[in-house]
């Protein structure tokens, strides 16, 4: 039900209007009149200009169902009960910053009508701001049902937030004009959308369209979000950017935080696609699995992208697992590139490919405290094209063919002995490092916690001394690279 303060309206104006009346009949009474009738001209005035106090709708069932009469302040579907839907309809209807609380449950989209944007039928539709409290990813699940996009957030300057929950099992179907994709997830220009432990998950793509899984034109900031197996529909024709997100001008912002993007497939980029100057930030996080016949990332046009503690493993795309073009720019700090290659036989470049460079002027890729190895073959080189150091501190493999500018403290051609891709603890996936990574990284640019949010610089060699280690994770005394601890 919706809380909040009713006014007046039209009562309080006829009250008003007829205490005036009373009180002009006796001049004995004009000038208590006079003052009365001011403190009650200020307190209304003051009633007026008071907002409207936020609300909060609990919905108590999965059944996907209009709201009756959005805007009266009663989240109620024909059955008397609080649908996802209607709990929508009615924070969208009401001024106010609203919370809708989501139990453990599997919402399941059953009313088909795509293309439209009143939350009506289709997706689900949010044009105000809203905060959606989920139990959990685990818990509290939206299944799109493949339907329509499972949630399309729209209208400039609305602060959205979901929070603990599941998108899954939308479709973004190329042939619909209001798709440019988006199949779990669509933000509008100026939205700023706040993602903490949500899960996007399951959707398909088809036709031709732009990102499968969350199509990005506002303002993302996220943490702990798994972007995981969105893919092209297996039964029809489709062409997709990108399989996880695609994000676009220079008013967007994608800021990601212990966060993953992986096993997602589409046409070009299995990850991250960015166009038109829009930013990227991405700390603590793992990007590893993605599909396409790029790789899994393209910086597409005057993009600003910094990495830190991100490790880039195990993608797959026939020109480099980094693609960086169009005058973007790419900074890594504390990440780990390695055992990116193509599906079949060779890519052009295994890891980061910089088309801006040429032998002897680096192009616009810098790496400080980085593990660039162990990627291809590649025909051109396996481990890097044309990109060079930021600050020093890094190990790359295959320095010779990358055409790599290095600064003083880092190692070529070196084997960083790294670990399979497991669980070492935080909130993503990673790869322990070897002896070569351990403490010989650059103070410099060293990031204050790794990719685990283990504390930088340790002595991870016995030493007696902190020094910041190279790649996405700092060894501590006791751990070692094969994950077992000392006693």
């Amino acid at each position: 039900m919706k809380h909040g303060p009713r006014f007046f309206g039209v009562k309080t104006c006829t009250c008003f209007l007829a205490l005036r009346a009373v009180l002009k009949r006796s001049r004995s009474f004009r000038i208590a009149a006079n003052s009365r009738l001011t403190l009650l001209a200020i307190g209304l005035s003051a009633s007026l200009s008071t907002p409207l106090m936020a609300s909060s709708f609990a919905v108590t069932t999965t059944l996907d169902a209009v709201d009756l009469i959005p805007g009266d302040g009663v989240c109620a579907t024909a059955i008397a009960a609080c649908s996802l839907r209607a709990a929508i309809s009615e924070a969208n209807a009401l001024a106010g910053a609203d919370t809708i609380i989501l139990p453990s449950g599997n919402f399941v989209l059953t009313i088909a009508g795509a293309a439209e944007d009143e939350n009506v039928s289709g997706d689900l539709d949010i044009s105000s701001s809203i905060t959606l409290q989920g139990l959990g990813s685990a818990q509290s699940v939206i299944d799109g049902n493949t339907l329509d996009r499972v949630l399309d957030v729209h209208g400039a300057d609305n602060q959205v937030a979901l929070l603990g929950l599941t998108l899954r099992n939308g479709i973004a179907d190329g042939a619909q004009a209001d798709s440019n994709a988006g199949a779990g997830l669509r933000v509008g220009v100026a939205v700023q959308l706040q993602l903490s432990e949500v899960d996007v998950t399951d959707n398909l793509a088809i036709g031709t369209l732009g990102a499968i899984v969350i199509e990005n034109f506002g303002c993302i900031t996220g943490s702990r979000v798994r972007v995981i197996g969105n893919r092209l529909s297996p039964i029809a024709s489709a062409f997709a950017l990108a399989g996880g997100i695609a994000t676009h001008g220079a008013m967007s912002c994608l800021n990601l935080d212990r966060s993953e993007i992986s096993a997602n497939v589409a046409q070009d980029v299995g990850g991250i696609y960015a166009e038109a100057h829009a930013p990227i930030q991405m700390r603590n996080s793992l990007i590893a699995g993605n599909v396409g016949s790029v790789g899994a990332l393209l910086l597409n046009q005057n993009n600003t992208v910094v990495f830190e503690n991100v490790t880039v493993s195990s993608n797959q795309g026939g020109l480099a697992a980094i693609l960086n073009d169009g005058g973007s720019q790419l900074s890594l700090r504390n990440c780990t590139v390695t055992k990116n290659r193509a599906a079949t036989g060779s890519s052009i470049v295994g890891g980061i490919m910089d088309v801006h460079g040429m032998p002897g002027t680096p192009g616009l890729v810098d790496i400080s405290n980085s593990i660039v190895a162990g990627n291809g073959p590649g025909t051109t080189a396996d481990d890097c094209l044309n990109i060079h150091a930021g600050t020093g501190g890094n190990i790359v493999g295959d320095s010779g063919r990358c055409r790599y500018v290095s600064a003083v403290g880092d190692q070529l051609d070196v084997d960083p002995q790294l670990s399979p891709l497991q669980d070492n603890g935080g909130a993503t996936r990673s790869h322990l490092p070897g002896a070569a990574a351990i403490d010989h990284g650059s103070a410099q640019n060293c990031a204050a916690l790794d990719q685990r949010g283990v504390t930088r610089p340790q002595d991870g060699d016995g030493d007696g001394t902190a020094v910041c280690d190279a790649g996405a994770v700092e060894i501590y005394r006791g751990l070692f690279a094969d994950s077992f601890e000392a006693r």
